[in-house]
């Protein structure tokens, strides 16, 4: 009866040993956590893209609220939007990062003047880290406008 029990005992074990699979290791990320804000009105319909190398990579639905993943060693752009603000763009820079982690930040945009279309000359801001893993934020506010209805090229005003 012991032998049987053993034997019983020993095909389970195999058996189960050989149903398991090995766990994938997770990659390792940096995740953005990020809340928009609208100066005069409500957040819902802004959008969040996250561009690695000019290429889409992920984005978020219409809430007001993004959690998107970055993969360590990678730069990438993220870019908030929603229809009649003015957009904002955010370098995040994860090229220095050795173990996953969260960060999280808040993004206001500003709706569009009447009859301009104003832009950001570039990204509004860059999070990086440094050697120690100690987190940098970086800002530049830096604003072009240009009125509806002008040639392409004519700038009207250009501000800080």
């Amino acid at each position: 009866m012991k032998s049987l029990k053993l034997v019983l005992v020993s095909l389970a074990a195999f058996s189960a040993i050989d149903h398991c699979k090995a766990a994938k290791p997770r990659q390792q990320v940096l995740t953005l956590q990020a809340e928009v804000s609208v100066a005069d009105g409500d957040p819902k319909g802004s959008y969040a893209l996250l561009f690695i190398h000019g290429q889409l990579v992920d984005s978020t639905s219409q809430t007001g609220r993004c959690s998107l993943d970055l993969p360590l060693g990678t730069e990438a752009t993220l870019e908030i939007h929603k229809p009649g603000y003015v957009s904002k763009r955010v370098v995040i820079d994860a090229s220095k990062i050795s173990r996953s982690q969260a960060i999280s930040c808040a993004i206001m945009l500003f709706p569009q003047p009447e009859g301009e279309h104003m832009d950001y000359t570039g990204p509004v801001g860059r999070i990086s880290f440094d050697a120690t893993g100690e987190l940098r934020v970086e800002h530049d506010y830096q604003l072009t406008s240009q009125r509806i209805g002008t040639p392409t090229g004519e700038f009207i005003a250009v501000g800080r």
